[in-house]
């Protein structure tokens, strides 16, 4: 494997069972969740789309339905990654979404990259 690019190099390794030594024989099941984890295909939308992808038809969908499913799955992942860019702002949200009293309209702010979120009235 001399020479091979670095995304070759994943690779699964486990130690044999004794079963395994004496049937000479190792049968490791490749579904998509165990193809995920060796690739570092970490949850989510992303492993949605490498599962959509490669179980394609096989369950009995339209060829169609697979793609608009692996697309929608990508758009999702591209709201993440949009809601994770550490856009930070405010929004006013109705209190009573934040507050069973419901007092007037409260001032939502949000720091996405710090995961923070106060409330406060607004100025």
């Amino acid at each position: 494997m001399k020479n091979e690019p670095a995304h070759y190099n994943c690779l699964y390794t486990r130690k044999l069972t004794d079963k395994e030594l004496e049937d000479c024989e190792v049968r490791v099941k490749l579904d998509p969740y165990r193809i995920c984890e060796v690739w570092g295909v970490k949850g989510g939308a992303r492993e949605q789309i490498i599962k959509k992808g490669l179980r394609w038809t096989s369950k009995g969908d339209s060829e169609r339905k697979v793609i608009q499913e692996i697309m929608q799955a990508c758009e999702r992942r591209l709201e993440m990654l949009d809601e994770d860019a550490g856009i930070d702002g405010e929004v006013d949200v109705p209190a009573d979404c934040l507050s069973p009293t419901r007092a007037p309209r409260q001032q939502l702010s949000f720091n996405l990259t710090r995961r923070h979120i106060t409330t406060g009235d607004p100025a």
